[in-house]
């Protein structure tokens, strides 16, 4: 095996070395015995993809027609050749290309080529090519899922009249991209609905782009609905105190998203804190807004799963009742944890009788005697 590899890396070496510098003679030898289709499990495909690619881009026209042999097409069909033969302006590959067929190249890719190189005519062959191959797939919102390229998103705005509904769904694919300077242009086009744009928001909270949500929130277009479930979608600390401490947040979202940065409604040998949720928990945890019952529950779940930093925190939060701080310490039993539960015992309300069981369990702690409930409600 060592050997085989030894022997295809030389003549991967050699095939590459020949089709850049057009040595087509050298290259129809070497091809022989090149054999993709014997070689694929060692990456042969994608030296010819290489191959083709750079081929197109420098003007190798017969590497190129080497490269697109029927034996191997499939492997390279929508290559990124099309767009590197126009980016380099080689006229002669650009239109053999085409001439295969619009399935051969990434076709996108190629439109991004010809706008950015001002070459308008070759665009406007491409986009003709690309609408009458996918229909039913907006070259604008293709644009726009893949991101990054604005300057032809412009290009191609200008280049034809778009359909508001084509322009919402590039300007949200956007969005999901987190591509903030094409979500600002399409922004701009003044066709983005209400909905569209409140979607926007939600999933750029949903996706932690804190710089596109805080981008969007600038704009004073997003509904009250529109932040509060962006704010209880988010899982990150950035974008949920950035919302918490700028945008209004109601109650019942402030509640939603403590509930579910606490784990409330899993079951609690289900569910861990995560660094990020212990950070958002305590950047809420004081608002006056959650209820008593909910403090006191997530009490009991960070004592059921070890999490001293969340107990040392309430511990001393005299919103919690005796039973559930009771609860509590016998959750941290199953930690088998004693300082966590010296924690809790510092500061629970246990009866005489109770003192010398609980005392014991500190120093054999095992599953707990006595758990009311078992998950958060």
């Amino acid at each position: 095996m060592v050997r085989r590899w030894a022997a295809w890396k030389s003549l991967q070496q050699a095939v590459v070395a020949a089709s850049a510098n057009n040595h087509i003679t050298v290259l129809k030898l070497l091809w022989k015995a090149f054999n993709p289709a014997k070689y694929s499990a060692l990456g042969a495909f994608s030296t010819v993809v290489e191959i083709l690619n750079d081929a197109s881009g420098n003007g190798h026209l017969r590497v190129v027609k080497l490269a697109v042999d029927a034996k191997y097409a499939k492997f390279v069909r929508r290559s990124g050749a099309l767009a590197q033969a126009i980016s380099g302006r080689r006229a002669d590959v650009v239109e053999f290309l085409l001439g295969l067929g619009a399935s051969w190249c990434d076709l996108v890719a190629a439109f991004v080529a010809a706008s950015e190189t001002s070459q308008d005519a070759l665009a406007g062959r491409v986009y003709n090519v690309y609408r009458e191959k996918y229909k039913g797939r907006p070259l604008l919102v293709e644009l726009a899922c893949r991101g990054g390229w604005t300057n032809a998103i412009k290009y191609l705005y200008s280049y034809e009249d778009s359909d508001p509904e084509v322009v919402n769904n590039a300007f949200i694919s956007a969005a999901k991209r987190g591509s903030i300077a094409t979500v600002k242009f399409l922004l701009g086009t003044n066709q983005v609905l209400p909905d569209s744009f409140d979607e926007a928001v939600e999933v750029a909270a949903t996706r932690n782009n804190v710089d596109l949500v805080k981008f969007l929130c600038s704009t004073k277009r997003a509904t009250p609905s529109s932040i509060d479930r962006a704010f209880v979608a988010a899982n990150r600390t950035e974008v949920v105190k950035f919302l918490y401490e700028n945008e209004g947040v109601s109650s019942e979202a402030v509640v939603a998203g403590f509930k579910q940065a606490s784990g409330w409604g899993v079951e609690y040998s289900r569910f861990r804190f995560t660094n990020n949720e212990v950070k958002i928990f305590k950047l809420l945890y004081e608002d006056s807004r959650i209820q008593v019952e909910v403090v006191g529950r997530v009490l009991v779940q960070a004592a059921s799963n070890g999490q001293a930093e969340i107990v040392a925190l309430l511990r001393h939060d005299t919103r919690i009742s005796a039973e559930l701080r009771g609860e509590a310490f016998e959750w941290a039993s199953t930690c088998e944890t004693s300082d966590l539960m010296l924690l809790l015992y510092e500061t629970a309300d246990f009866s005489k009788g109770d003192q010398g069981r609980v005392l014991s369990r500190i120093v054999s702690p095992g599953e707990p005697e006595e758990v009311g409930r078992t998950d958060l409600h």
